[in-house]
This record gives C-alpha cells, sequence and structure tokens, in this order.
C-alpha cells in the first residue's frame, strides 16, 4: 500500500478562500433581495446596486436589455455581471413569458442567448408567470430545461397568490409585486405559507417614515425575501431603491 502525503493548507489560505466575495458561492444566503435593475445603461444606478450590502441577505440582480437578452452581446453588461459577481451578487437575465401563452420554444432561445451572451449570468427570471395549474407543465419543462443545460438559478414571477404546485419548478416565486398601499391588505394563502423561504415580495411606492412599520409587515406576513424602493410608476425599478438600508 501507498502512503498517501497529506496535503494540509493553512487556515490563513482558507479562511480568505471561504469568504472573498468571488467565492460567494460558497456561502448560501438565508435570505435574499431580489433587485430589478431595469437601468437601462445607466452606470450611475448600477453602481449603487453594485456598492450595496445588507446584513444577512443574498443579492439577486434582474437585468433587462431589451425585455430580454438584446440582439447580442454588449460590452456594458459583460462589465456590469463581472463586477456584481466580483461583490458576490447574483445576476440573472430577464425573459417574459405572457402568462404561459408565450412560445417555449421563443422563451428557450431568450435563455440560450443570455448564456451565450454573457456566460457567468447565474439564472433566470421568469416574468409574466401564470398562477394558474393550468400552465404547471409550461413552467416544470422551462425549470427542467434551465437546470439540466445551465444549472441556474430559476425565479419566477407571478406576482400574486400562485397554485401550490408551481413552488415545486423554481428556486424562488414572487408572490407579490405592487405599492405598499396593496401590500397592507394582501395575504399569503395558507396552502403557500409553508415555503416562506421561497416567497418574495417587490414592493414599490415606499415613503421612508414607514419602512420599520413595513419590516414589521413582511415579517408579519412570513415573507422574507423582497425588495422595496421609495420609487413609483410608471416604472419603479428604472432606479436602485433608496430606502433599502435606511435606518442601519
Amino acid at each position: 500500500m501507498k502512503t498517501i502525503k497529506k496535503n494540509i493548507i493553512p487556515l490563513f489560505i482558507i479562511i480568505p478562500l471561504l469568504f472573498s466575495s468571488a467565492n460567494s458561492i460558497l456561502i448560501k444566503p438565508k435570505n435574499i433581495i431580489l433587485v430589478p435593475a431595469y437601468y437601462g445603461e445607466s452606470g450611475s444606478e448600477f453602481n449603487k446596486l453594485i456598492n450595496f450590502n445588507k446584513r444577512g441577505y443574498g443579492t439577486f440582480a434582474i437585468l433587462n436589455v431589451d425585455d430580454g437578452p438584446g440582439n447580442g452581446k454588449l460590452d456594458f453588461y459583460t462589465t456590469i455581471i463581472r463586477r456584481l459577481l466580483l461583490k458576490g451578487k447574483k445576476p440573472l437575465g430577464y425573459v417574459y413569458t405572457s402568462y404561459g401563452k408565450r412560445n417555449l420554444n421563443e422563451v428557450k432561445s431568450d435563455i440560450d442567448n443570455w448564456f451565450s451572451y454573457y456566460k457567468n449570468i447565474k439564472g433566470m427570471f421568469l416574468d409574466e408567470t401564470q398562477d394558474t395549474d393550468e400552465f404547471v407543465n409550461y413552467y416544470k419543462e422551462l425549470y427542467t430545461y434551465i437546470k439540466s443545460k445551465y444549472k441556474g438559478t430559476v425565479i419566477i414571477n407571478p406576482g400574486t397568490n400562485f397554485d401550490p404546485a408551481l413552488i415545486n419548478y423554481c428556486d424562488y416565486a414572487v408572490v407579490f409585486e405592487g405599492n405598499l398601499n396593496e401590500f397592507r391588505t394582501f395575504e399569503v394563502y395558507d396552502s403557500l405559507k409553508i415555503y416562506s423561504n421561497k416567497l418574495v415580495a417587490l414592493i414599490y411606492g415606499v415613503n421612508l417614515r414607514e419602512i420599520n412599520d413595513l419590516e414589521t409587515l413582511l415579517k408579519n406576513k412570513n415573507i422574507v425575501n423582497y425588495y422595496l424602493t421609495c420609487d413609483n410608476l410608471p416604472n419603479p425599478w428604472d432606479t436602485f431603491s433608496t430606502c433599502l438600508n435606511y435606518g442601519e
């Protein structure tokens, strides 16, 4: 029997690797901030996102070139993705599904293009997700496609309560998208509450004076993943939130 020489790696090498932002996938955050980063090519807004950090949360950034991946690779987004990754954030590509009515091959083509243009993209945000059980197989096919071909994160966006069968075909699901007043009266279905670690709320129209109350409201509704912004309609996602770390 050959003697096996053990290579002992010093702790001063291991510890920086575990905690470096470039290797952040080694430590999975318990909860996430999901940022719809629909900023076009506004470097100033992306700079705010890249430098953002909230204790105890991982950050996912949804990139949207032109309701999808666009018509080709853009140097601007290549740089943004690289910078996001260096800060330990996960960039996701935006793809719309027209509530299960968009041709699956078209959706898959957008997915393929995202991963072709930007090799380091970490997953897909499937917008306009049908909330009933009618199209569960549609989203199952997309989930399987993304996981088997790219091993990427999958986030769906019904934007409201949805059939629990869908929870099996995503890593996270947006259960609410709307303004703060609407969120006050919103209640998560009992059938979804057991999946609270997967549920996300996207809330706009927030007043800074209401931040503490809103965080309590999120806890009471058993929603641990979120994004909130003081921005408002017609496009609340075109600037980075000024109130995410308010009061910290």
